[in-house]
């Protein structure tokens, strides 16, 4: 029985779709002698999702309407769009002529549309989804504050460009791979001990356009939010709740976290060490009662590199750590946590033997 229906639903789907392409396309051939070959394929899609999402209910899958459904719908379709939108112009840079571009998109994303808007129309509702929909809406607020952002241009000079030999040497830009990694060394030696966090940064902004670089920002901000509220370890509508008053706290209250984390490389500064150490903590928590073992040795460069991040949080994460592992010493040393917590350290030490901290502590910047 659950097979027919499933079968069923493939067949109205694929009358459903056949109509919104067939919808799509004609409005994309009309516009485009007047617009923009992206402006009228975008067009062209909002007439077609607007008969999608009304056939697809009330034909295909045999749901009520709802306001809610519409706007998982929408932000479901929203993702299907940038999808069409990438593959289109793919294909036009390959050379397929704009009256038949469309064709080779349609054919290559109908098996993504009918899986996503299944997933939204016949799920059940829980008590999750206002949730889920805040993270989807802060995410998208977090890319449209970006896009408004004006990237800081002096530190932008210093992770775009190698210094040599000493901060009064003349620089040059970062041109090749090998230029990249000579410059990890001078900023080891002559900015500050980050090494982590210096790659990262330079590989982003040196090797990636700048909207690459706005989308993953985005998209650790959401993760970095998730992963807050999973270690307040509330359900329901608590969930929203901690979640609406971490953003809060992230944007609107702590001082000048807000600018850095819409800077361009506050992803890989700060925001991505915040949500790489959150991550790591949950999963020492879900591991804290057993034994020692090697399964989880995915979790050891992790550990290791978010200690080499930033000696902001590293450092006093690492008191904490070398403080538990003393004060349990006779219990601890068969615990599965134990060796991340010691490489947790020893990363952050290698922050702090850097010449560079040392110099910069010396002229005056507080530890």
């Amino acid at each position: 029985m659950v097979g027919s229906d499933r079968k069923g639903e493939v067949i109205r789907f694929c009358i459903v779709g056949a109509a919104a392409t067939a919808i799509h396309y004609l409005g994309y051939y009309l516009l485009l002698a007047s617009l923009h070959h992206n402006i009228a394929y975008t067009l062209g899609y909002v007439v077609s999702f607007v008969c999608n999402y009304y056939l697809s209910s009330r034909f295909t899958f045999h749901v009520a309407m709802s306001s809610q459904k519409l706007v998982s719908f929408a932000l479901t379709h929203l993702v299907n769009y940038l999808l069409h939108l990438a593959l289109f112009n793919i294909f036009l840079l390959l050379g397929v002529p704009k009256t038949i571009a469309p064709l080779p998109v349609f054919a290559l994303v109908v098996p993504v549309n009918f899986l996503l808007v299944r997933y939204v129309l016949k799920r059940r509702n829980t008590e999750n989804d206002a949730y889920r929909l805040f993270l989807i809406v802060a995410g998208l607020a977090m890319l449209g504050l970006q896009l408004l952002d004006t990237p800081t241009l002096n530190d932008d000079m210093v992770y775009r460009f190698m210094f040599q030999h000493d901060l009064n040497a003349a620089v040059r830009p970062i041109e090749s791979l090998g230029d990249f990694l000579q410059s990890q060394w001078f900023h080891y030696q002559l900015i500050n001990g980050r090494y982590a966090v210096h790659f990262i940064a330079q590989a982003m902004l040196v090797f990636m356009p700048l909207w690459v670089i706005h989308v993953v920002n985005t998209l650790f901000f959401v993760l970095l939010l998730h992963l807050c509220v999973s270690w307040m370890k509330v359900k329901g509508q608590q969930q929203l709740f901690a979640a609406a008053m971490i953003s809060l706290l992230l944007l609107l209250v702590v001082k000048d976290i807000s600018t850095t984390f819409l800077w361009s490389l506050g992803a890989f500064n700060y925001l991505w060490v915040l949500t790489a150490t959150m991550g790591m903590l949950l999963y020492l928590q879900r591991i804290d009662n057993e034994s020692l073992s090697g399964r989880h040795w995915l979790l050891a460069p992790l550990a290791f590199f978010v200690g080499w991040s930033h000696e902001g949080l590293s450092l006093p994460l690492s008191i904490a750590f070398a403080f538990c592992l003393w004060t349990n010493r006779k219990t601890i040393w068969n615990k599965a946590t134990t060796p991340y917590l010691r490489l947790y350290i020893i990363g952050t030490l290698m922050v702090l033997i850097s010449p560079a901290l040392w110099n910069r502590a010396g002229g005056g910047i507080t530890m």
